[in-house]
């Protein structure tokens, strides 16, 4: 849910007169089933991270659709101990493609960077699996927002 249809929600409640105002005119109160919220309510995380993930990734690098056997493939093929250890079983699903947390396990080499060595192995692997040329790894700075405690 992005919040795109809470005015209608509102306003269909307002129609059926199960939204009432509150006594201080700032609050109100309604009647209403979670299905009919579902639109309304907006996970704040799962929106900052998609915008973190729009202005990192210009729409231009960003597929529209990218399925999701692609990267069940990737997580069965490449993904694994020699490469790296996702923390997580199911990808998150991003503008133009997935989120996948996890920890590098590729071992840097004479000359290159980390994060070099780690996309060369992630590449090396998805050419030699069912999803070459159908999906592109980045590396990326984990856009999910920080809690108070990694704040301070």
């Amino acid at each position: 849910p992005d919040g795109s249809n809470a005015t209608e929600t509102v306003i269909k409640l307002m129609e059926e007169d199960r939204l009432y105002e509150g006594e201080d005119d700032e609050k109100f109160s309604m009647i209403a089933s979670a299905s009919e919220l579902e639109d309304v309510i907006v996970d704040l995380d799962f929106a900052e991270i998609n915008e973190f993930v729009k202005n990192m990734l210009p729409e231009s690098t960003r597929k529209s659709y990218v399925k999701e056997e692609y990267i069940d493939a990737l997580y069965a093929e490449v993904l694994g101990k020699d490469t790296f250890n996702p923390r997580e079983r199911k990808a998150q699903a991003v503008p133009g493609g997935y989120l996948i947390r996890g920890e590098s396990k590729v071992r840097s080499k004479k000359g290159m960077e980390d994060g070099d060595a780690f996309v060369q192995a992630l590449d090396e692997k998805i050419a030699k699996s069912s999803v070459a040329g159908k999906i592109q790894a980045y590396y990326i700075l984990d856009p999910t927002p920080p809690s108070g405690e990694e704040i301070m």
